[in-house]
């Protein structure tokens, strides 16, 4: 699940195959967002039994995961606090992770892409979470400096025309990037979409 290096198909690259097992927190818009560290997971769509633990890991993609925090899962609810720091040996160079027609204003920025996973009672990676709704998803990432990343661009497959845009204005710390993706459009901006929630797919390896 290496997200850094894949920024334009994150919900797609998670090296994973989801089955289906959906609930939820919201947020919105394309402005920077105010970022709380205490996320609670709860009402979660399709919550399997077997799940009972959740740990927020860093996504890294030349190394395993490091599991920032976790918490037990109790009445089908789960409260964690995210650490306020990532130190930068932990962090990898965002400017690998986006497009080459990206713009960064800050090619130095390090960042690191933030997963929700789910553990049964053996302690085995069984499920993910993530927050969304009906046609977006928000993806958390944390970067060790203010940047900013923008990108247009129209381009054709197979005789369709396909556009990209990303808008993101990233603060120093904790990021809710919303994926947006209709029409052959895909959107990137600052935010949680409007009414997500919190959904749960088992892992299928």
């Amino acid at each position: 699940m290496k997200k850094i290096i894949t920024f334009l198909a994150l919900a797609a690259a998670m090296g994973l195959v989801f089955a289906s097992c959906d609930s939820g927190n919201s947020g919105g818009g394309g402005n920077t967002v105010v970022f709380d560290r205490e996320i609670t997971i709860s009402d979660v769509i399709h919550l399997s039994s077997d799940v009972v633990t959740v740990k927020v890991a860093a996504d890294y993609s030349l190394q395993e995961n490091e599991v920032l925090v976790s918490a037990d899962i109790v009445d089908g609810s789960a409260t964690i606090e995210l650490p306020a720091t990532i130190e930068a040996e932990n962090l990898e160079l965002l400017l690998y992770g986006i497009p080459a027609d990206a713009r960064l204003s800050d090619r130095n920025t390090k960042a690191v892409f933030i997963d929700f996973g789910g553990y049964d009672s053996s302690d085995e990676h069984i499920a993910i979470f993530t927050l969304q709704n009906a046609t977006a998803e928000a993806d958390l990432i944390y970067a060790d400096r203010p940047c900013t990343i923008t990108r247009n661009a129209v381009y054709e497959n197979d005789g369709e025309e396909y556009t990209t845009t990303i808008n993101l204005n990233l603060v120093a710390g904790y990021n809710w990037i919303k994926h947006t993706y209709m029409d052959n459009t895909d959107i990137w901006v600052n935010g949680a979409p409007d009414g997500a929630e919190w959904v749960c797919h088992d892992i299928v390896y």
